[in-house]
């Protein structure tokens, strides 16, 4: 791994454990009665179509990340 491609890794690990711990807290409301002490209906389905717009720009980086070097 060249420092160029650690730096692209790791230049937003703060702000993923900030999205992690948010992602954690909202999945956890989100289950409903099917946690114990949850109410409410599942809206997993619904959390996730709401946060597909956070995950989009990170696997698009990720594939170029992953591109073979040329």
């Amino acid at each position: 791994m060249t420092k160029k491609d650690a730096k692209i890794i790791f230049n937003n690990v703060a702000d993923l454990a900030l999205f992690s711990d948010l992602f954690t807290e909202r999945l956890e409301d989100s289950l409903g009665s099917i946690l114990d002490g949850g109410t409410g209906q599942d809206r997993v389905g619904a959390l996730f179509l709401e946060m597909v717009r956070v995950f989009r720009p990170h696997s698009e980086a990720r594939a170029l990340i992953c591109l073979p070097h040329v």
